[in-house]
């Protein structure tokens, strides 16, 4: 996925966004159709779910760089782009 740009992040609310009631939409991948799962929220306490991109953010890293306590340089794109869901294994 294409790395955003700040103005481009959603509003972070104060917890990470985490539905679990969500009909999470499935993706080719290779020769299946795979899809985000629910409980990976357990295991992984610092995913943002955004629904209306499907996509997946760290909250700690996005409000880090919203806040502007990480910028330039240290705004790694992995740390603050949205990544796709379909590839947390």
């Amino acid at each position: 996925m294409d790395r955003f740009k700040e103005n481009e992040f959603p509003v972070m609310p104060s917890v990470p966004h985490q539905p679990d009631e969500f009909a999470f939409p499935k993706r080719p991948c290779g020769s299946s159709m795979r899809s985000f799962r629910a409980p990976w929220f357990k295991e992984f306490k610092f995913l943002h779910y955004d629904e209306a991109k499907d996509v997946v953010f760290c909250h700690t890293c996005v409000t880090a760089f919203q806040q502007k306590k990480m910028k330039g340089a240290n705004a790694e794109a992995s740390f603050v782009s949205p990544f796709d869901p379909t590839t947390i294994l």
